[in-house]
């Protein structure tokens, strides 16, 4: 996969207010790198990194380009209420591999019009990139930790945003078998820290 600087001689409109928008969010101008499949791939996926946010130590990630594309439902058909794009965080010393997992969920959503959803998993998008303990999946949600990433329209281009974060198999089990509320009401009770890749199951 190509990660270079971002410098594409065409950037829409919708990507500019995109960029200006997390900018804001975060507080900081982020660094955009371009992540592809192969250099002469034209699908590609924009991830702007903030050090230090949301808070001390950690990184926060948010994609520009998902939205490029439109988003199908899960029965193959354009879902056409909004777009998507992702935004999430790490600890700092997790952030390349981070980053990777999530454009490989990005190139998913796009390549193989996944319907990424609040309350989907994304198999072996953790374990694919290395070794993290018991952390093997992503579980995509409504943001959190951060403000001004809700649904929002960027000229004629709705967008929504979601959060991947790691999860084990015994927790996306536990989801099958009770529900996603149930997965995210025993993570509060543990006091999961989210932003660690590593972090050991709650199951």
């Amino acid at each position: 996969m190509e990660n270079k600087a971002l410098n594409l001689p065409q950037i829409s409109q919708e990507e500019k207010l995109i960029a200006k928008s997390i900018e804001k969010s975060l507080g900081k101008r982020p660094k955009f790198f371009i992540h592809r499949d192969e250099p002469t791939d034209p699908v590609y996926v924009a991830i702007g990194r903030v050090g230090d946010s949301p808070s001390h130590q950690l990184t926060a990630l948010a994609t520009n380009g998902i939205s490029n594309y439109p988003l199908f439902a899960s029965d193959g058909s354009g879902y056409p209420d909004t777009r998507l794009e992702l935004v999430g965080a790490c600890e700092t010393d997790q952030a390349d591999e981070f980053e990777q997992m999530i454009f490989f969920s990005g190139r998913t959503i796009i390549k193989q019009k996944w319907f990424c959803a609040p309350g989907t998993f994304l198999s072996n998008a953790v374990s694919r990139f290395g070794k993290f303990g018991d952390m093997q999946h992503l579980y995509f949600t409504t943001p959190f930790g951060f403000d001004g990433f809700s649904t929002e329209s960027f000229g004629a281009r709705k967008v929504s945003w979601l959060s991947p974060v790691p999860v084990s198999s015994a927790e996306v089990q536990f989801a099958r078998e009770n529900s996603t509320e149930k997965l995210e009401e025993a993570f509060e009770e543990n006091d999961v820290d989210w932003f660690d890749l590593k972090r050991a199951s709650i199951f």
